[in-house]
């Protein structure tokens, strides 16, 4: 089965490093390219979620209220599939980097999607998600 990578849609730790900004620029490149389509696929993802949000008792509202009245936040995260056979036909030796330090790779690349939501979605961060 093909491996993918389930991201968290969050705002990653700060880490003003060079290497770290670089790494998310070349995901941010990575993310914005067209023929994979994955900013609109962010703003999918985060519109699921905030629906999932309220089917659930979550809330969502952007700091409004649910259906009841009450104040409450979303659940969880956004997420994204991204799957590595997609790095890899954009950028094989990002994608093999990515295995080799998938923890640093991971934090570049939900930077880069975060970045990408804000874009996408303004003010998402401040519902909760």
């Amino acid at each position: 089965p093909p491996l993918n990578i389930l991201l968290n849609i969050t705002m990653a730790a700060s880490n003003n490093s060079n290497s770290l900004i670089e790494l998310r620029a070349s995901y941010d490149e990575f993310l914005r390219a067209e023929r994979f389509g994955y900013a609109d696929r962010i703003g999918t993802a985060i519109d699921d979620h905030i629906q999932r949000s309220v089917r659930k008792g979550g809330g969502g509202g952007g700091g409004g209220s649910a259906a009841d009245g009450s104040s409450s936040s979303l659940i969880g995260h956004p997420r994204l599939r991204v799957p590595l056979s997609d790095l890899r036909s954009h950028d094989a030796r990002l994608s093999n980097a990515l295995r080799r330090d998938p923890l640093r790779h991971i934090r570049a690349l939900e930077s880069a999607a975060h970045e990408i939501a804000l874009e996408e979605r303004p003010g998402y961060d401040n519902k909760g998600g």
